[in-house]
């Protein structure tokens, strides 16, 4: 085999490999009876995917942005110090994901409404509202 013929398979395999993975997830997430994010006075408990980080004290967190990522809303969660939050990590995956989101959106926690039930926007002046509440 040559390489313009090894390139698209290895290609696909990836492709249905990571896909294949991603659907796994969802899945899981689907059928897991535990609230995907929970709101108090301590803070964010992100349980919302298969890559969340867990909980996240109101006093690590110095903002809240939506953005707009391929035509879907995504809630970035701006950490005061999201390297200890990428090494309390002990999955491969989850630090590989994280490290990605630091990289490219300055923060390694990404909350994606489409997995919890409310609308991003939603998602966002709730989060914002109870920040200014629960201000530590």
């Amino acid at each position: 085999m040559d390489n313009e013929t090894c390139s698209p398979f290895f290609s696909g395999s990836f492709l249905c490999s990571f896909f294949g993975f991603a659907l796994i997830m969802m899945i899981i997430r689907l059928f897991n009876k535990n609230p995907g994010l929970i709101i108090n006075e301590k803070g964010i408990y992100d349980n919302s995917s298969a890559l969340a980080v867990g909980f996240i004290p109101w006093k690590d967190i110095i903002d809240i942005k939506i953005v707009d990522i391929n035509n879907g809303k995504i809630i970035l969660i701006v950490l005061r110090n999201p390297i200890d939050y990428l090494n309390k990590t002990s999955h491969w995956l989850k630090f590989r994901t994280g490290k990605m989101n630091y990289n490219s959106n300055g923060t390694p926690v990404c909350l994606f409404a489409n997995y919890l039930q409310i609308e991003a926007t939603n998602l966002y002046s709730l989060l914002t509202e109870k920040r200014k509440e629960y201000k530590v």
